[in-house]
């Protein structure tokens, strides 16, 4: 994903979703947040096309809300870890380079700030040290 080749509407809802997704304690950012960001976000296109087909806004928003109200609540720094940890050794599999995530979590500093990539930094460490990287 390139976020820098999104729309500033785009990367606003996405961060939007991201900011979501943490303050309700969930582990995983999903389509469930992305929607309930857009659904949030000033001038989106979103209701109004929702609305256009029949769609009660406030019904749609109360149960995407409860459906996210039903999701694992995970607390501590360490869930995230596992969390990614198991993300880049995915990456690893399938074929993505040391130097490629590497590249990524410098982008990462960019985007998040420097406390998550030094975390980033850290699990990647792990991650390549079990694997003989």
């Amino acid at each position: 994903m390139q976020p820098d080749k999104f729309t500033m509407k785009t990367q606003a809802a996405l961060q939007s979703a991201q900011a979501i997704a943490h303050g309700r304690s969930h582990q995983e950012v999903d389509g469930e947040h992305l929607l309930l960001a857009l659904l949030q976000q000033e001038e989106s296109l979103i209701p109004p096309l929702l609305k256009r087909v029949g769609v009660n806004l406030q019904q749609f928003q109360n149960e995407l809300e409860r459906e996210l109200d039903r999701r694992v609540k995970v607390t501590g720094s360490s869930s995230q870890d596992v969390f990614m940890s198991n993300h880049l050794k995915r990456a690893l599999d399938n074929g993505v380079t040391k130097e490629e995530i590497a590249e990524v979590i410098t982008h990462l500093a960019f985007y998040s700030g420097w406390p998550g990539s030094m975390t980033a930094a850290r699990i990647a460490k792990e991650v390549f040290e079990e694997r003989g990287l």
